[in-house]
């Protein structure tokens, strides 16, 4: 993978993914043909989250960490959706078709919440941000003094 990652475009294309996969779910389709591609999708989907939110806790000092941190959770929480929508009843991906899909979704959903988790851990902040006074204690006594 490139040194440098745009976050943002990856997080577009997967939510894209997600959605495309999202509608594939309200489509009359022969669920056979599409079964392993969606499976195979759904764990891409996964490990390019896994991906960024390694990169993301390998580095303290990311720009806009907190932001990017967001983004992958808005994905993730897509990503859970989607999940979600594929294990309900009204799936034409029913258990009762494929019964193999429970563990794969079960095993996802864990992945995922996983790694919200660890952003959550990740994101929250080291110490508390104190702004550095403008004036100085010794120059704001100067200048009361003169008042």
């Amino acid at each position: 993978m490139n040194k440098h990652v745009n976050f943002e475009d990856i997080i577009f294309t997967l939510n894209t993914r997600i959605r495309m996969l999202s509608d594939l779910l309200l489509l009359d389709i022969d669920t056979e043909l599409f079964f392993q591609k969606s499976i195979d999708d759904l764990k891409f989907i996964g490990f390019v989250l896994e991906t960024l939110t390694e990169k993301l806790i390998a580095n303290p000092d990311f720009p806009n960490r907190e932001r990017e941190a967001d983004n992958i959770l808005d994905a993730e929480w897509q990503f859970n959706r989607l999940l979600s929508k594929f294990a309900g009843e009204s799936s034409p991906f029913s258990a009762a078709l494929f019964p193999e899909l429970r563990g794969h979704i079960s095993g996802l959903l864990t992945d995922s919440n996983t790694r919200c988790l660890a952003i959550d851990k990740f994101n929250t902040p080291l110490k508390h941000y104190q702004p550095e006074a403008v004036v100085s204690q010794a120059e704001l006594s100067g200048l009361l003094k003169g008042v």
